[in-house]
C-alpha cells in the first residue's frame, strides 16, 4: 500500500496511487486529484475581434 498524501493547504488526504480504468472513466468515475478544484481555471475575456475573424475566411 502506497499511503496517503496530505495536502498541505487544502487540508484533505488523498490516495498515493490510484488505479481508474479507461472502461470506470467511460462510465463516468473521476480521478481524486488534490488539486482537482473548479474554481482555479478562469475563462479569458471575448476581445471583440468577430471582424478580424471574418478577414481571416476571406
Amino acid at each position: 500500500m502506497a499511503g496517503k498524501y496530505k495536502h498541505p493547504l487544502l487540508h484533505r488526504e488523498d490516495d498515493r496511487i490510484q488505479i481508474v480504468t479507461v472502461a470506470r472513466i467511460l462510465d463516468g468515475a473521476r480521478i481524486n486529484l488534490p488539486m482537482g478544484r473548479g474554481d482555479t481555471v478562469k475563462s479569458a475575456e471575448a476581445t471583440g475581434d468577430e471582424d478580424k475573424q471574418i478577414e481571416l475566411i476571406i
